[in-house]
């Protein structure tokens, strides 16, 4: 794997102007700098174009495309993968905030594990206004030896629907059908 790969970060945006500067933020202030930044805008009416557009012109690794009518999820979401061009991906909500080493330790993972799809995070969720989180999560592989209605449930009891959030090897993700419009298509 290369030492420094580049790490495509696609952050799909709607109305999320209560946010998306700070999640932004929060990419441009990695530890890890080689990356690009993605922001699809799925035909946002609120200020977060506006926004969107100044950070992109004050951050050189960030591309901003507006897109002229909603693709509802799934179609916003596919749609900046497709416009990545690194060999990691990452998919950023709009209301992220990352840790500032969250992308270095994952590019450290996964050049450490080659067999590895994806560096999935610890995750805490946290309300608004609350000083400690109100759920944390941590992910746990499955391995290739579950097969069957054990893979399913594991799946479920195992791999959070944050999984989706975590850093993935872009070449395997282009094999899929990535997200569809389907109930679970995050956790499946």
């Amino acid at each position: 794997m290369v030492t420094n790969p580049i790490v495509s970060i696609g952050v799909p945006v709607f109305n999320s102007e209560a946010t998306v500067l700070d999640s932004l933020n929060a990419l441009r202030n990695q530890s890890y700098q080689n990356i690009e930044i993605i922001v699809g805008d799925n035909a946002s009416t609120d200020n977060t174009e506006a926004i969107c557009r100044r950070f992109a012109q004050s951050e050189e690794r960030c591309t901003y495309y507006r897109l002229d009518q909603n693709r509802g999820v799934p179609g916003s979401f596919n749609f900046v993968f497709h416009k990545a061009v690194g060999q990691l991906f990452l998919l950023a909500a709009a209301d992220d905030s990352l840790d500032p080493a969250f992308i270095e330790q994952g590019v450290r993972f996964l050049a450490d594990n080659p067999a590895v799809v994806v560096a999935c995070p610890l995750t805490r969720v946290w309300l608004s206004g609350s000083d400690k989180p109100m759920y944390t999560c941590t992910v746990n592989a499955l391995g290739r030896n579950i097969k069957g209605t054990r893979r399913i449930i594991n799946s479920c009891t195992r791999l959070p629907m944050f999984s989706i959030y975590g850093i993935f090897r872009r070449h395997i993700l282009q094999d899929t059908a990535l997200l569809n419009s389907v109930l679970g298509n995050d956790a499946a």
